[in-house]
């Protein structure tokens, strides 16, 4: 009779671990989930000589760089166009590295109207010999009497020729080169 109790215990037990298995919650399972890379932030100094901006901000102060490139057949040979805020301007350099036959006269100033004939004239009279290359260029000065160096946001700053020659025409020049201007953004 033993064997009839145990045969019987074990069934019962059996059912007993089945109905418990059956109506148990099931056990979650946890998926490792797969994120995105993070991408690398990129803080620091740069990763070479070149910055590649048109701007610089240090301790506050906003620097702008503008460059502009020659017109051929012009009297306005290059035009930079100050930032949309009101600024200060420091330094306006022109680069000629392709000369004419002609003696070339040239000029800086600022415009009403941007590709225009200057009508302000800061510096001019700087002159480049026949088939020359120079660089010419204006620092600006706050000082009584001398170059004012306020521009309002957009405005011209032009350099023109003036003339080949003492009593040439100063239409139809190639002249090659740039034009470029630093700004400090006033805030």
């Amino acid at each position: 009779m033993n064997m009839k109790y145990i045969g019987g215990a074990g069934i019962v037990l059996a059912l007993v671990l089945g109905l418990i298995g059956v109506f148990r919650p099931p056990k979650e399972i946890q998926v490792p989930t797969t994120q995105p890379p993070q991408q690398e932030k990129k803080v620091g100094a740069l990763t070479g000589p070149e910055v590649p901006y048109g701007y610089l901000t240090v301790g506050g102060i906003e620097r702008v760089y503008q460059k502009g490139n020659f017109r051929t057949a012009s009297t306005t040979v290059c035009n930079i166009v100050s930032p949309a805020a009101t600024s200060t301007w420091t330094q306006s350099v022109l680069e000629i590295n392709t000369g004419t036959s002609s003696i070339g006269r040239f000029s800086f100033g600022s415009s009403t109207a941007s590709i225009s004939a200057t009508t302000s004239i800061i510096a001019d009279n700087f002159v480049l010999a026949s088939g020359g290359r120079g660089i010419f260029t204006v620092q600006a000065s706050t000082t009584q009497n001398q170059v004012k160096n306020v521009a309002p946001p957009n405005s011209n700053f032009n350099w023109t020729v003036t003339g080949a020659d003492v009593g040439g025409v100063s239409y139809g020049y190639t002249f090659g080169g740039n034009c470029h201007q630093i700004f400090d953004l006033v805030r």
